[in-house]
């Protein structure tokens, strides 16, 4: 793959912010060996990853008798963006330790994560169908077989980096018809404000993983200034220009002093996330943290026994 060329075409003026370009497809974080170990290498930053990943393990630990409620004679477990896969390791080893069949599908565009999940997923499941794609073009890709079960879709925090209207009916569709789909969220609270979350992405860990596309489009570190903010119902990673680019992308439009937007994080409170559940599953389930600062979900796409709109 030509990084240049895949991270380029998805540069674009931001038309509501003059001086700024967004480079926001969460895709361009992953496309490299160097950026998986970046992002790796994130998650173990307590300074980075302590205020929403480990409580997120911990929920799905707390909670799997009630995610895996009423789930017939095997499940298949699609899991888009696994990375290390902490979140997907308690689930497996719970229906391994219930007898329950599982076939595991991670779906990852860096080759990396695929491997790493995989090698430790695969001693606990029936079988495992690694797939190296974009999550926008991996339907396609996903073995009929997989539907024979009862299917879980999950997506984990990366959540928060895609657009909502987006993304939650592309879950549901990869989902299938009686498909239930899995995501998670840290949550706006009195305590943690947009000021306290903007705390993770001050380190240098959360600005190495912003910088990757970066680096694709050939220019350095010291050629930026990094700066996050809150703007939108988001994290926005921004980083602004400080010496002329080279001439391909002046072409492009940027120049020195331009600002561009790298990476997004949305942010909910629950009662937005619960709002969005409701529009667009039938049924849902909210199994917050005990602090109320983050929360794992699952919606069906058609109402069964076992799940509703309500949260614990």
């Amino acid at each position: 793959m030509d990084l240049f060329q895949e991270t380029i075409r998805f540069l674009k003026p931001d038309c509501t912010r003059p001086g700024h370009f967004l480079l926001t497809e969460p895709h361009l974080l992953y496309l490299s060996d160097d950026q998986a170990d970046a992002y790796l290498d994130a998650m173990k930053s307590e300074a980075y990853s302590s205020s929403f990943h480990g409580p997120t393990v911990q929920i799905i630990k707390s909670n799997l008798a009630a995610i895996f409620s009423d789930i017939g004679a095997g499940v298949s477990l699609i899991d888009l963006g696994p990375g290390y896969p902490d979140k997907s390791l308690p689930m497996v080893r719970f229906l391994k330790d219930k007898a329950v069949p599982c076939r595991y599908v991670p779906i990852d565009i860096s080759q990396p994560f695929l491997d790493l999940a995989v090698s430790h997923i695969e001693p606990f499941v029936e079988r495992a169908y690694p797939v190296h794609e974009p999550f926008e073009t991996c339907a396609g890709q996903i073995p009929a077989e997989i539907y024979q079960h009862t299917t879980y879709c999950m997506i984990g925090l990366t959540f928060m980096n895609f657009p909502p209207e987006s993304l939650l009916p592309l879950l549901k569709r990869i989902a299938g018809d009686r498909g239930r789909v899995i995501i998670a969220s840290e949550l706006l609270t009195a305590q943690k404000t947009s000021e306290a979350v903007l705390m993770s992405y001050r380190t240098k860990e959360a600005q190495a993983v912003g910088f990757g596309p970066l680096r694709h489009l050939g220019i350095r570190e010291n050629d930026v200034t990094y700066r996050p903010i809150f703007a939108n119902g988001r994290v926005e990673l921004h980083y602004r220009l400080e010496r002329e680019p080279d001439r391909a992308l002046q072409a492009a439009g940027l120049t020195s002093g331009h600002t561009i937007v790298t990476a997004v994080s949305y942010r909910y409170t629950h009662e937005q996330l619960e709002q969005l559940l409701g529009q667009y599953f039938d049924s849902y389930k909210v199994f917050p943290f005990h602090d109320g600062g983050e929360a794992v979900a699952v919606g069906q796409n058609q109402a069964r026994r076992g799940l509703g709109p309500a949260s614990s």
